[in-house]
């Protein structure tokens, strides 16, 4: 990043800062006083309304104006990225950047190459480039992948600067492997399971199909036959009048799979809200998992 910067008015040579890190959700860009003076050897004067930046020659880089909020702003501006790369040829007689050679065809190519991102992006830390900085860089990617990418190289611009054992314990791999303990129901009815299971013979009276419905909190299994699975919901009908009379209390919410225990066809004239009834459904592919209407699930 190249600062022009304004010393008494008079915009004076400008200076490029290295090592700069890339942060799009800053609202101004950060310099660290105390990274110039310890590793670059500044010297620092600060007075009420002003700070000073000299090098250790005595030479007088850029200012900082101190605001009233006790914040100090660099006097000058940032050079923008065009403006930079055309006036980085305007330099002093001598000074020899790159070369490039000409090819039988008229045509020059620089000598070099083109630094890849990866490797760019990958300088650009404060952190050791060690397999813990990768673990994490790479979404938590198990330990034994990290390494195989490292040690086949199929990762351009992939490397380490630091042969430092990870860390045994990480926290966002623990937490993200963690499952939630299960909320049972806290009294009978108020959850209820139910699902269709389809019998490879009929049986002499028809039967194709039984459905179960099964209380979460006393585990009480009511099983029924029937002829088609449109009969799912007449079969409902029967368990709820026996199950609350014989409990005295009135189901909640019924839980399914969504694969036809209670069909469109039989809750068009008779749906469960009509009842005063919560559905909870689970996709069928991943039974177990509720995918909403509840947390608790």
């Amino acid at each position: 990043m190249v600062f022009s910067p304004v010393i008494n008015g008079k915009t004076v040579r400008s200076v490029e800062f290295t090592r700069v890190l890339h942060v799009p959700d800053l609202r101004n860009n950060l310099l660290s006083m105390l990274y110039l003076i310890c590793n670059i050897g500044f010297t620092v004067h600060i007075t009420v309304s002003h700070m000073s930046f000299e090098r250790p020659t005595g030479t007088q880089l850029f200012i900082a104006s101190i605001s009233s909020s006790n914040a100090a702003f660099l006097d000058g501006s940032t050079v923008p990225l065009a403006e930079y790369a055309s006036a980085a040829t305007i330099l002093p007689t001598g000074t020899q950047l790159f070369v490039a050679s000409i090819s039988s065809s008229n045509a020059a190519f620089l000598d070099g190459s083109t630094v890849p991102l990866a490797e760019y992006a990958s300088a650009a830390t404060t952190l050791p480039l060690d397999i813990d900085l990768w673990h994490r860089r790479l979404a938590h990617h198990h330990l034994a992948g990290v390494r195989m990418l490292l040690d086949h190289k199929l990762v351009t611009g992939m490397h380490l600067d630091s042969k430092s054992a990870p860390d045994p314990i990480c926290e966002p791999c623990l937490a993200g492997k963690m499952h939630s303990n299960p909320f049972p129901a806290t009294r009978p009815l108020e959850l209820v399971h139910s699902d269709v299971h389809q019998v490879p013979y009929p049986s002499f009276s028809g039967f194709r199909y039984w459905v179960t419905f099964i209380d979460d909190y006393s585990r009480y299994r009511f099983v029924l036959p029937i002829k088609a699975k449109s009969d799912v919901f007449e079969a409902f009908k029967q368990f709820k009048a026996y199950a609350e009379n014989q409990s005295e209390r009135k189901i909640m919410i019924l839980r399914d799979d969504k694969g036809g225990v209670l069909p469109s066809v039989a809750l068009r004239g008779n749906t469960l809200s009509g009842h005063g009834l919560s559905r909870m459904v689970l996709q069928r592919e991943l039974i177990g998992y509720c995918l909403s209407i509840s947390p608790q699930c």
